[in-house]
């Protein structure tokens, strides 16, 4: 639930059960003229609403931050740049405020690639201070990308306003969007782009990377629910992946399995690589997918009952963590 719509007796039960807090954050920067200036918050702030549904009770969303990082877009009409310091002094000050309350995990749901310089910074930060900050960009998405796309890439690694980013407004906040005035853009980068920082004025005049008429609900849809099933193999923590199985996947019960890897694994995750633990969900309806996260999540939330889940190797002290979770 959302906690700035909240009266004070509802915000203090809200804040009692809660385990871990949810952060919406996007940026205002222009994304052509087919989407509006608020198109990372919209989505970062939708995707999130349907995290803290599925997630019930022990989830708190806050309000979404609409400013981030946008050094790069400084010059095209009403980019806001917070920059880099002060987003991640802002992330800290809110992760503090929610551990006064005893919340000690929050989760930054990101729909902006920009913030993640900030957000880095603040997870080294808050790790020394018993709070887990962590950060979800759109995570498990690039086969469900592959698959779906249809137009060439502008460039490598970036995504903005072209098909994907608009397929997910379309899918998201599609009363925002306008394709009449949607339009490709393939602006040629400089040679030097990835050695040196480069403003995008530089060498183009419409903040579009690719080709957003090749956008559509439905391919939002199906990009949106691979998000909402955390991908095959979701990186949830510091050492800590967890894969999962829902009902039309083959699931037969509802149960949690822990797995030691021998050989820990990279998944591309800078502050949580590598992984050594792995956490299987396996979920019969969409009742007992929501409790087995809401377990995994109280978990988390308790630096005591993290550190057994990561370094126990007593059957019946991990079964016990579970069961009174």
């Amino acid at each position: 639930m959302r906690l700035d719509l909240l009266n004070e007796s509802q915000a203090k039960q809200a804040l009692t059960r809660a385990r871990i807090a949810l952060l919406p954050l996007g940026a205002t920067e222009p994304h052509g003229d087919h989407l509006p200036l608020a198109t990372d918050n919209l989505l970062a702030e939708r995707f999130c609403a349907r995290l803290d549904a599925a997630l019930g009770e022990v989830a708190l969303t806050l309000p979404a931050v609409p400013y981030g990082q946008v050094w790069s877009l400084r010059g095209h009409a009403g980019a806001i740049d917070l920059g880099n310091d002060l987003l991640t002094a802002l992330l800290i000050a809110l992760a503090r405020n929610m551990q006064g309350y005893g919340i000690t995990s929050m989760a930054v749901i990101n729909a902006h690639y920009g913030n993640f310089d900030a957000i880095k910074s603040a997870v080294r930060h808050l790790k020394e201070h018993d709070m887990h900050l962590l950060s979800y960009s759109w995570a498990g998405m690039a086969e469900a990308v592959a698959r779906l796309q249809e137009s060439k890439t502008a460039r490598a690694g970036y995504m903005h306003a072209e098909e994907i980013e608009t397929a997910l407004m379309l899918a998201l906040a599609e009363e925002h969007v306008d394709m009449r005035q949607a339009r490709a853009h393939y602006p040629d980068f400089p040679e030097n782009f990835n050695a040196r920082p480069i403003h995008w004025t530089e060498f183009s005049d419409y903040a579009v990377l690719g080709d957003p008429t090749a956008a559509s609900a439905e391919k939002g849809r199906a990009l949106v629910e691979n998000y909402h099933q955390f991908g095959p193999y979701f990186v949830i923590a510091p050492g800590l992946a967890m894969p999962h199985a829902r009902p039309e996947q083959g699931a037969r019960r509802a149960q949690i399995s822990l797995v030691r890897l021998a050989t820990p694994l990279t998944f591309g995750h800078d502050e949580n690589d590598p992984v050594s633990v792995l956490i299987g969900l396996s979920a019969t309806d969409g009742d007992s997918h929501i409790a087995l996260i809401q377990r995994v999540v109280t978990v988390l939330g308790e630096t005591s009952k993290r550190n057994i889940l990561m370094t126990s190797r007593e059957r019946d002290d991990l079964l016990h963590l579970f069961q009174t979770s």
